[in-house]
Formats: structure tokens, sequence, C-alpha cells
């Protein structure tokens, strides 16, 4: 297994959501996404792949997930919440996954970064402190 997947969940620390935004474009720089099988999208797969959420997660937390179904399903948003970055949001979670979902056929990486690095910038951008 890569060493870019988390330990995380209770007692272990968590991914910065900068530390989240390089593993995510460091997995699509080395063509480690996506994780499909046929037209389905997957959490993990058995030759280490994994979905934008699914990088995050342990292996088993991500097969859980996988028979609690998209993270759009409150069980599995549950279930993979305490792995994830605590400034991520549910709907930041979404986007980041929908981006990763969207690119069918080959994949292409600069397309990807491109979105998540917009995701995250409006992210820090809204995690802003106001004075």
């Amino acid at each position: 297994m890569s060493e870019t997947f988390l330990k995380g969940g209770e007692g272990q620390p968590r991914l910065t959501l900068a530390a989240y935004e390089e593993l995510l474009l460091k997995t699509s720089l080395a063509g480690r996404f996506p994780a499909r099988e046929g037209k389905a999208c997957l959490y993990r797969m058995a030759d280490g792949r994994g979905c934008a959420i699914g990088v995050a997660l342990p292996n088993d937390v991500a097969a859980k997930c996988e028979t609690l179904g998209s993270m759009n399903a409150d069980s599995a948003w549950a279930e993979a919440r305490p792995y994830l970055p605590a400034e991520l949001s549910r709907e930041m979670a979404s986007d980041i996954q929908v981006y990763h979902d969207s690119q069918l056929g080959a994949w292409d990486h600069n397309k990807f970064a491109a979105r998540i690095r917009w995701v995250f910038a409006a992210a820090a951008i809204t995690n802003t402190p106001k004075e």
C-alpha cells in the first residue's frame, strides 16, 4: 500500500487542507486516479488506487464506505468524516468528488489539478478569519 494513504481516525492526526490538496495533486500526477471498475468509481481498489475521498481513508474504512454508497449518503459521510481534514466541509468534499468523477475517458491531470486548486483557493478565502 502506498504511504500516501492516511492512518487517521480516532486518536490519529488528520490531514490539513493543504496536505489533502497536495495528496490529491500528487496522486493525480502519479497516474493513481481514477479508481474505476467499469463505470463505477470505487473508494479503494485492490491495486491501491482510490477516489478523491478514498485516498484519504484507511483500507478498512474505504471498504466500509463502499458498502454505504456515495459520499452524498449520510452514512458514508459519517464513516469517512473522522479521517478527513477538519476544515473540509461536506460541500467541498462533494465538489472534489464531482471533479474527480466527471472525468470520463482518459484521465486529464491538468484539468483535474486546475479544478482542485480552484476549490482549495475558494476554501482558503472562505476559511480566512474576518477582522
